[in-house]
């Protein structure tokens, strides 16, 4: 997406962001994500705001697309954590020839490493088996663009990779060499592509809570005109953070472009 850059003192006009104690900025209003992960995703997408009208389009119709069929998702943060720590962690992945990998098994097989490993392919594979299930339910032919593209991404990732079969496992079961297989492909060859798949996700989660922010305080969402000159037009105006604010109606035309 296209970005422009906004200087500190806009972003504290705005109240984009602050640092005062007491105060409401629109990142508090919006920051209460179900993950860690997606909270700093969004402080990324808010400091890099788009200037692409169909991009935000996009994105707008995504997010609606959650607020209309009042979409939950269930994903818990300690387990994504848990999982971006097992990826992230610096320890050796298991070795590919069996006896050198089972020496491998024996050293780790009661330390926190192997703990780590197993739990966090563990809810890996959870997430891509309820992943594949939420794809199903709601990738219809209604859902936007947008949408449709992160569930493609993610869906790919998943069946076209060492997810596919591991999906079909007792998560809870793994077996020596499942584990050792798994551990191979998630932090070796498909490392990049489990890492997106959690991107796609955390944005989802972000999609999923603006929704019910949007629901919870009566927002709507905007609509944009390609039309000359410079228009603006807005009812029912209020502040969120002010208790029974009175709404107001605003209008700005410009003929200069």
């Amino acid at each position: 997406m296209e970005h422009f850059i906004i200087d500190t003192q806009t972003f504290s006009d705005l109240e984009i962001f602050t640092a005062k104690v007491g105060s409401s900025s629109i990142y508090d209003l919006f920051k209460h994500t179900r993950t860690l992960a997606a909270r700093k995703r969004l402080i990324t997408i808010m400091e890099s705001p788009s200037n692409n009208l169909g991009d935000i389009i996009l994105r707008r119709d995504a997010i609606k697309y959650f607020y209309d069929h009042q979409i939950c998702l269930q994903i818990k943060n300690e387990e994504i954590d848990l999982v971006d720590f097992y990826l992230k962690s610096k320890f050796p992945a298991f070795k590919n020839n069996p006896l050198d990998a089972l020496a491998d098994y024996a050293k780790r097989n009661s330390s926190n490493d192997y703990y780590v490993i197993k739990t966090g392919q563990r809810y890996l594979i959870q997430l891509s088996r309820y992943l594949l299930e939420f794809i199903a339910q709601y990738n219809r032919e209604s859902a936007p663009p947008y949408l449709h593209s992160i569930f493609d991404q993610i869906t790919g990732i998943i069946v076209n990779g060492v997810l596919s079969k591991a999906t079909l496992l007792d998560e809870k079961r793994l077996s020596f060499s499942d584990i050792t297989r798994l551990d191979r492909a998630l932090r070796g060859a498909e490392k990049e592509n489990i890492n997106l798949l959690l991107e796609l996700v955390y944005e989802l989660d972000i999609f999923e809570n603006i929704a019910l922010v949007a629901a919870a305080k009566d927002f709507s969402f905007p609509e944009f005109t390609t039309s000359a000159g410079i228009r603006l037009n807005i009812e029912g105006l209020f502040h969120p953070a002010i208790k029974n604010a009175v709404r107001n109606n605003m209008g700005w035309v410009s003929s200069r472009i």
